[in-house]
């Protein structure tokens, strides 16, 4: 199960939040998509939830674990396949 609690993100140099105060959850076995204009904010949800950026406000639960507090135990619980090449922020070249 996936639980979004008030997931804020506001990029550096922004004003403007590109994901604010989003909440949601999907249960085992559902199939959830999200749908948008470009800048809407999709990716960095994606992001935000995988744990590849870091979100200000807000909390995500995987399986009932949460990402911020342990997110080497959440991220065992997730699999993602981007369409674009993604590096996890601040790891080096052995990692």
């Amino acid at each position: 199960m996936l639980q979004i609690e008030n997931l804020t993100k506001t990029y550096a140099g922004n004003q403007k939040p590109s994901v604010e105060n989003l909440s949601l959850t999907v249960n085992d076995g559902e199939i959830f998509g999200f749908i948008g204009p470009n800048g809407a904010g999709k990716s960095t949800t994606i992001k935000s939830i995988t744990g590849i950026i870091s979100f200000e406000e807000g909390r995500v639960l995987i399986d009932g674990i949460d990402l911020k507090s342990s997110p080497l135990e959440a991220k065992k619980h997730i699999g993602y396949v981007s369409d674009d090449h993604v590096m996890y922020e601040g790891l080096t070249g052995v990692e």
